[in-house]
């Protein structure tokens, strides 16, 4: 999945996806060569041990 970054509003970027979702990105996430304009590939993994901690903390 592909997005623009749209805005930076203090710390974070604002990137809208292809699909019309808006997404806040933590500016460190992203490398200091990205700006206003550019656009990025977005992809999410799943994240084991987080995902545990979090299943337990639900229960």
């Amino acid at each position: 999945m592909q997005a623009v970054v749209d805005s930076k509003h203090g710390d974070y970027f604002r990137c809208l996806l292809e699909n019309g979702d808006v997404i806040n990105v933590y500016k460190q996430e992203l490398s200091e060569e990205i700006g206003i304009g550019d656009i990025v590939k977005v992809s999410f993994v799943k994240d084991i041990e987080a995902s545990s901690r979090q299943q337990e903390l639900m229960k």
